[in-house]
Parts: C-alpha cells; sequence; structure tokens
C-alpha cells in the first residue's frame, strides 16, 4: 500500500521590507539549460520594515530573499540545522534588529496546476505566475522540514509536523496549505 504524500503548506507572509544594504549572494549566470540569467538575490545586511511590527515572516521587495523573526528561524533550524544558514540583519539606524535574513537550501517544484503563465525550467525554475488557490507542489523524491519553491525563492513551504510546531509556538505566522501533485 502507497503510502499518502507527506503534507505541505506555504508560510504567509505577515510583514514587508525594504533591503537597504546588502551584497550578491552570487554573480548572475546563464541557465544551462533554458539560458534565462538566474539571480539568487542578495546577502541583506540593512533592512527597513514597512509594518510596526512586521510579524515573524517578512517580504522582502521584489527580491527572492525571505526574512523572519529570530524566533521563527531557530524553530525552523531546531527542526532541521543543515536547512538553512540565517543571517543577522541591522535596521535603518544600524543597530541589531531581532530579524534575520534565511537563506533555505532545499527546495521543490510547483506543481502544473499552479503555473499559469510565463516559462518553467528543471534546472533554475524559470519565470513563472503562480496560483496559490489551490496551491499545487510536486510530490519530493525526500520529505525536506523546510524549503523553499525554485519557481520563487521568496515562497517558502514547511513540512506539516513543522507547521504544528510553528502553530503551537503562537508565532504571528499563517500558512496557505498545498496540494502535493505526483510528477
Amino acid at each position: 500500500m502507497d503510502e499518502p504524500p507527506i503534507a505541505y503548506s506555504v508560510v504567509r507572509n505577515t510583514g514587508f521590507c525594504r533591503v537597504l544594504r546588502g551584497r550578491p549572494r552570487q554573480e548572475p549566470y546563464p541557465c544551462s539549460e533554458c539560458g534565462r540569467t538566474v539571480r539568487l538575490g542578495s546577502i541583506l545586511q540593512q533592512i527597513r520594515t514597512e509594518d510596526d511590527p512586521p510579524g515573524d515572516a517578512v517580504a522582502v521587495e521584489a527580491g527572492p530573499e525571505w526574512v523572519a523573526s529570530k524566533r521563527l528561524a531557530s524553530m525552523l533550524v531546531e527542526t532541521d540545522p543543515s536547512c538553512a544558514d540565517c543571517h543577522e540583519l541591522t535596521g535603518p539606524d544600524g543597530a541589531p534588529i531581532p530579524y534575520v535574513q534565511v537563506i533555505i537550501h532545499d527546495t521543490m517544484r510547483a506543481g502544473p496546476h499552479s503555473i499559469r503563465g510565463g516559462s518553467s525550467c528543471p534546472a533554475c525554475g524559470g519565470w513563472a505566475q503562480l496560483n496559490l488557490d489551490p496551491f499545487h507542489i510536486v510530490s519530493p523524491p525526500r520529505a525536506p522540514a523546510v524549503a523553499c519553491l525554485l519557481e520563487s525563492r521568496a515562497l517558502v513551504l514547511v513540512r506539516s509536523d513543522v507547521v504544528a510546531r510553528l502553530q503551537a509556538a503562537h508565532l504571528d505566522v499563517g500558512f496557505i496549505p498545498a496540494v502535493c501533485d505526483s510528477e
């Protein structure tokens, strides 16, 4: 008997920030499959939040980066210490703030039912417009605790057991259930 697929949810960001200072993670490069220029974003150093307080999960204006409260980030890393790198941030005045940039290592793919435009690429993700209602993902070959979406690295997916831990901690973050599709 086949086991049911592992359930995932997309983290619903509760705040928004602008990058004031950062440095490239890697220089842009052409994808070997589709030729598209791939930009992995920046290592952020200084941000300004647009909401006060911004909540525990913060979207970055026009970028693939993701910012989280130190509490949320530590809970994710406790689940799997190799899942992400966290980088300290400062606010507009240069003082440390209780948020970190989270660079997630594992990626997952959007399911074909959620791609409503653009072009998909198995190597770099391509450029795709996504439908999040409902949101479909391709069932992963293994079940990482935390992953970002290859087509949009700013979308963070968490496994159902991690969602339960985060909800029990009463963090200011929401979740959008994802539907797993087979490839």
